[in-house]
């Protein structure tokens, strides 16, 4: 097999781990990767979802109703054996499936949670405390503290920026105040707020609807 035959035939065969990892950064948002980080994760993926339907494939063939072989694992490197696109379709929809537990792992830091119980880390496991913040479940209401332009927004965090961007919110039920004297200023169904990491601070607080009665 030269070279080239070869690279179309592994493109073919990593389609489920393509379609995981683009579907797992949708759910945890884009994060700076170097090459072969990237490459090294789709191998991964494609493996634990070829992985999964030869589970699957073992599990039915016990029963003694059903005989299927599985051939992909061959066929990576065996040009002699042809690509199964069955398997290929079968292993993305299973891929699937395994992009949306793995951000679902990502959001909810369970490995973080497992390493903290057994004192192996005391880090949270998201890239800054931005992410920390608006990944807690806890974040509803908050101040936002504009240092660009001396104003202080108040409202529910609809949402925001990933963490290599300039800092984004957007923010519904906004309350707009003057910073220095809190004097309200006025009242906005939405706000989209957009500055540098060190023009914006940001406290919670839990629902409070005096805040907007009093305003």
């Amino acid at each position: 097999m030269n070279v080239s035959s070869l690279l179309i035939r592994i493109i073919f065969l990593i389609v489920p781990g393509i379609i995981t990892s683009r579907l797992y950064h949708k759910f945890k948002g884009p994060r700076g990767q170097k090459d072969w980080e990237y490459f090294f994760e789709i191998g991964v993926f494609s493996i634990v979802d070829y992985s999964i339907y030869w589970a699957f494939v073992e599990g039915l063939n016990r029963t003694g109703l059903f005989k299927f072989n599985v051939t992909v694992f061959q066929a990576f490197f065996d040009e002699k054996i042809p690509i199964s696109w069955d398997e290929i379709v079968i292993a993305s929809l299973i891929g699937i499936v395994v992009a949306f537990v793995a951000g679902f792992v990502y959001r909810r830091k369970l490995i973080n949670r497992v390493a903290q119980k057994v004192g192996a880390t005391t880090r949270y496991g998201d890239e800054d405390v931005w992410d920390f913040l608006f990944n807690s479940d806890e974040v509803e209401w908050i101040f936002v503290r504009d240092h660009k332009l001396d104003l202080v927004y108040y409202g529910r965090a609809l949402a925001y920026s990933d963490t290599e961007k300039e800092r984004e919110i957007l923010l519904q039920e906004v309350s707009v105040y003057e910073n220095p004297t809190g004097v309200h200023l006025y009242n906005t169904p939405a706000l989209y707020v957009s500055r540098d990491r060190h023009d914006l601070s940001i406290e919670i607080q839990e629902a409070d609807n005096d805040v907007h009665e009093k305003s």
